[in-house]
């Protein structure tokens, strides 16, 4: 089935807002910086997976019966990171893919 381009590019509009809005508190952020919330340590990974940021995501444990994700640590901001910022309007291909890819799950 193939899915017209515009359909496309409105799914990854929510997920790319949230990457744009994480990565900017980022930049005002004194590094290392904690990131606790779930939603934004799940940002965090395609970040990294696109190349734009460098953070320590512990792995999920058990607390009590319940999963636990504990806090990430944003070391830094990459070249290509800043560059991506730079031309914001322009996604980087990576982080574009990536949030293809959760948005299907």
């Amino acid at each position: 089935m193939d899915v017209p381009v515009p359909v496309i590019a409105s799914a990854l509009k929510p997920l790319e807002r949230k990457a744009c809005a994480l990565f900017d508190w980022l930049v005002s952020q004194a590094l290392p910086a904690l990131v606790n919330d779930h939603d934004d340590i799940d940002v965090l990974r395609m970040l990294k997976a696109a190349g734009l940021v460098e953070v320590d995501i512990p792995d999920l444990n058990s607390q009590d019966g319940a999963v636990v994700q504990p806090a990430a640590t944003v070391q830094a901001l990459t070249q290509e990171g800043r560059r991506w910022r730079e031309r914001r309007g322009q996604p980087s291909r990576r982080l574009e893919t990536l949030v293809g890819v959760v948005e299907k799950r």
